[in-house]
């Protein structure tokens, strides 16, 4: 077997062995998937089970505490912000600026342990005469057992 490397031609010599080495250990993947689509899939099911069971055993008031960490950098006023889980399904209510919405939003996004985002914040474009928004609050942790 001949190859070109750099505009030099090299020889390869392989034994009838090697050969059979090398073209099983590309075609061996290739057929896995062709003929057994559904062992992969299988896997990707087990694995996707996994971390649906990894959010759910996560404690509500972990699950909290986490949220309200990701938002506390993208907003003026967190403790106006009152955060609901429950098996993964967060939902936010209280008063933000439109300003910050989409940040807030994103930042619960982006968490692992988060299935669901339910949006019942209420959007104001300035924080005047909005007596939540006025100075800045810190964030308690509601009982996670309130119904929301």
């Amino acid at each position: 077997m001949q190859v070109s490397v750099n505009g030099q031609r090299r020889r390869f010599r392989f034994s009838p062995m090697q050969l059979t080495v090398i073209v099983a250990a590309f075609a061996l993947p290739v057929g896995m998937m062709l003929l057994k689509p559904d062992v992969i899939l299988n896997s990707v099911d087990r694995w996707t089970d996994f971390l649906n069971r990894a959010r759910q055993r996560r404690p509500n008031k972990r699950l909290q505490q986490l949220v309200h960490e990701a938002i506390d950098p993208v907003v003026s006023n967190p403790g106006a912000i009152s955060v609901f889980a429950r098996e993964g399904v967060v939902t936010l209510r209280g008063p933000v600026l439109k300003a910050e919405l989409r940040a807030i939003l994103t930042a619960v996004h982006g968490l692992v342990e988060v299935r669901e985002v339910r949006d019942e914040l209420e959007v104001h474009e300035s924080s005047t005469g909005v007596p939540g928004l006025q100075g800045r609050r810190e964030w308690h942790l509601p009982d996670p057992e309130e119904t929301h």
